[in-house]
């Protein structure tokens, strides 16, 4: 069965730069989006028994709260991880973890870190 991880994030570049150190983590095979739309595409698109461990989502917390994006990496049980500048609001909100931009390597790794499965 095979492993992916969603990237849906808006800027190409930090799309690519994300999806290198996610790969390094072990997380499995990208998929990469720039929009709810597309990755929602890209999830139905998967094979019978592929699994999403992991998904990086660029979008307000308010938005994601209620879209169908969430609702459809929630039924594939994705560990998901917002980038957004509005902290607070995404994690008390939403009780996901947030990682604010600008960040560094070393920050994606530490968001993603306890998310992982121990080896």
């Amino acid at each position: 069965m095979q492993t992916y991880f969603l990237v849906c994030v808006r800027v190409p570049l930090v799309a690519s730069d994300v999806t290198t150190t996610l790969k390094q983590l072990g997380l499995g095979v990208p998929l990469v989006a720039n929009s709810a739309e597309e990755a929602l595409e890209m999830l139905a698109g998967l094979e019978d028994g592929a699994s999403l461990g992991h998904a990086l989502v660029q979008v307000a917390p308010d938005t994601f709260a209620t879209s169908a994006l969430r609702g459809a990496l929630d039924r594939m049980g994705a560990k998901v991880v917002l980038l957004h500048d509005d902290l607070p609001a995404a994690e008390d909100t939403l009780h996901f973890p947030v990682l604010t931009p600008p960040f560094f390597t070393e920050d994606l790794e530490g968001v993603f870190s306890p998310l992982r499965p121990s080896a």
